[in-house]
């Protein structure tokens, strides 16, 4: 990531809707259930980011807004996209994070020929159970939900692991 984005910070709303071509259909990377994110450059940074345009009447999104920006501007980690920036408004609310260009994680879960070798630490090799890789993986996304109330229990976690 450039150094010039590396400080995540409040933008004016006109300078990411510059910044992805007012939302051009052609720079959308994807939609997801709290809005579309879109591919776009903050010239004055020299920085390609993507910009996450939250739909204004999505309950959700309203109440994933906040904890999100709060929470990747703590997080530093070489596997998570950085937070460049966000803006709010009255309309809408914006969220740019760091572009990284090697397709979607919706392309290697399930258009990926092999998934699990995808997954699964080079280390382990192929010897690995398959069954209990996607249990693992299973577990790991069920624990990582954002909201802690739709996180499994200790005993749910166990049921998921042996069947």
């Amino acid at each position: 990531m450039d150094a010039n984005c590396s400080n995540p910070r409040r933008f004016q709303y006109q300078e990411l809707v510059r910044a992805t071509n007012n939302f051009s259909e052609k720079g959308k990377l994807g939609k997801g259930a709290t809005g579309s994110v879109f591919k776009g450059t903050l010239n004055e940074l020299s920085c390609v980011v993507a910009v996450k345009r939250v739909v204004f009447g999505s309950r959700h999104g309203m109440e994933s807004y906040l904890p999100e920006v709060k929470i990747l501007d703590k997080l530093k980690h070489e596997n998570l996209v950085s937070l460049i920036g966000w803006s709010c408004n009255k309309k809408e609310l914006l969220i740019a994070y760091e572009y990284v260009g090697n397709r979607t994680l919706e392309y290697h879960l399930f258009k990926e020929t092999d998934f699990l070798t995808w997954v699964a630490d080079p280390r382990l090799g192929l010897s690995y159970d398959e069954n209990e890789m996607e249990k693992l993986i299973d577990v790991g996304l069920s624990c990582a939900n954002p909201n802690p109330d739709d996180r499994p229990t200790t005993r749910e976690l166990i049921k998921m692991l042996k069947y």
